[in-house]
């Protein structure tokens, strides 16, 4: 026999009696006093025992199955709970953050397919942010609105419903995330916020003053590049007294009495080389004057410079002559005058 507990028997004893009282009254004669419905009732005798124990196996029967009858499948949610902010003092630009916290039985997905697409769900409403995160059978759905309306006074205003779709093999269930209501207020100036002399009863708080240290290390930091990249400009053209020895042809003059004419020629030659960016011989000429057009105008003397130079180096019997010598420095003096814009 099943066990009910404790507190079945009495409740059993007091619905037999009662079912008892009850055929009694039915069964007696119109001149007979009624007996009360409380009062006990002697058992009837066991000749007709199905006539009076058919109501208890009823309600036994009834006792037993009733469990049975309340039993269901599992749930293919266990749970499912909105959580929401406060309902009330929005204005227009307000960021409203709603979760969805659900959990699953095993084995059920959540249908991605179902969830909230962002964008402008209404005139006063826009869908910034739509994040599902995941951790086996637990799902956290969170949702980010923000208010694009202002009311001219205290308005009540809704969240949108949408459903959500979970599956498990051939099953599937929709569950409902019903609207939520909360208030949006005007931006306007309201009375209640000033006293009777019309002062606010709570002042705007002043603000802050911007850093401005990163502006001033980029404002210095700019200029002093640019006076740099003019400096640079102004040297390399030798308008400045202090640069003009850093020449390349301004260093040779500067040791030309100190050196022989073999250095004066390889040290040309070098000055000649730098400025083509390789070995400057007579067949590339016409190349170099095309890299380095301010030198248009010593074609003949650079012609002559290279003929004296190959009759320098290749011929040991000739030599170098006064008239010469004079010659290759006035070149070396044209050429320096170039270098720094004044010829």
């Amino acid at each position: 026999m099943m066990n009910f507990g404790f507190g079945a028997y009495p409740i059993l004893y007091r619905l037999k009696g009662a079912v008892l009282s009850v055929k009694g009254f039915v069964g007696m004669d119109a001149d007979t006093e009624p007996t009360r419905m409380y009062a006990r009732r002697p058992l009837p005798d066991s000749t007709a025992p199905f006539a009076c124990r058919w109501p208890c196996f009823l309600i036994l029967l009834g006792l037993i199955l009733l469990p049975g009858c309340g039993s269901r499948p599992d749930a293919l949610i266990e749970r499912f709970t909105v959580l929401t902010p406060r309902p009330f003092g929005y204005v227009i630009g307000d960021l409203i953050q709603q979760t969805v916290a659900i959990d699953t039985a095993p084995g059920v997905s959540l249908n991605p397919s179902t969830l909230p697409p962002t964008g402008q769900v209404n005139r006063w409403l826009h869908r910034r942010e739509v994040k599902l995160d995941q951790d086996k059978n637990h799902y956290r759905l969170h949702l980010t609105y923000q208010l694009s309306y202002a009311p001219q006074s205290v308005k009540m205003l809704n969240l949108p419903a949408f459903e959500l779709s979970f599956s498990r093999g051939g099953e599937t269930l929709r569950q409902t995330v019903k609207p939520w209501a909360f208030t949006a207020g005007p931006l306007r100036e309201l009375a209640i916020r000033k006293d009777e002399g019309g002062e606010y009863l709570r002042p705007d708080a002043k603000a802050l003053p911007l850093d401005s240290q990163a502006s001033r290390r980029l404002f210095w930091s700019g200029l002093l590049m640019a006076l740099f990249a003019g400096l640079s400009l102004v040297a390399s053209h030798g308008l400045l007294p202090f640069f003009r020895n850093q020449n390349r042809f301004g260093k040779i003059l500067k040791q030309w009495p100190k050196t022989g004419d073999a250095a004066r020629l390889k040290a040309l030659h070098g000055v000649f080389d730098q400025l083509y960016g390789k070995v400057l011989a007579p067949e590339n000429v016409s190349d170099f004057y095309r890299l380095r057009p301010e030198f248009g105008s010593v074609t003949s003397e650079l012609d002559w410079f290279f003929e004296c130079s190959r009759q320098y180096f290749f011929n040991p019997e000739h030599g170098f002559e006064t008239g010469q010598r004079q010659r290759l420095l006035a070149f070396c003096q044209r050429l320096r005058a170039i270098e720094i814009g004044r010829a």
